[in-house]
């Protein structure tokens, strides 16, 4: 075999290995644009715990640590290879949330704004967690399906 044969021989190989790595890569837009939602429903929630009077700092603070739970999520949800890591973060935000709900709908007379923006939350969770499963069943399929989000009207918490 002379140079040149090798030298075709070996991008040829090249090519064929760049072509299968490209096949492989999963496109994670749809996963991570719904833990974009997620979070950023969650820092609306915030936003109105924080402008709502009469909430105590220690109930703000418990918010905002549930809004920082899921700054981890979107970050783990940017690499789809790395699934026990966005599963491991996303398990830390339920003991969170629980609190954050625990100490603003227990102790206090929620308002219309806070229970719309909880609803909020809990929807866009609810498509977080929808398209999540949908990787976890599907892993190399990626985004070639796109559903609609579901439309959930907001209703009040009962008391």
């Amino acid at each position: 075999m002379n140079k040149t044969t090798l030298v075709a021989l070996a991008l040829t190989t090249a090519l064929l290995f760049q072509s299968n790595a490209s096949a492989q890569r999963v496109d994670n837009t749809s996963l991570l644009a719904a833990a974009q939602e997620y979070r950023t429903s969650v820092l609306k929630f915030e936003k109105v715990v924080v402008s709502t009077f009469g909430i105590a700092r220690s109930d703000e603070r418990v918010v905002d640590k549930f809004e920082e739970s899921t700054l981890k999520v979107v970050n783990a949800a940017r690499n789809p290879r790395l699934s026990t890591r966005l599963r491991n973060e996303y398990q830390k935000t339920f003991p969170l949330q629980d609190k954050a709900e625990q100490h603003i709908f227990g102790r206090y007379t929620p308002n219309q704004n806070l229970i719309q923006a909880w609803e909020y939350v809990l929807l866009r969770q609810a498509l977080f967690e929808q398209e999540y499963s949908f990787r976890a069943a599907n892993p190399s399929r990626g985004n070639r399906v796109r559903r609609l989000p579901t439309a959930r009207p907001l209703q009040p918490i009962p008391n």
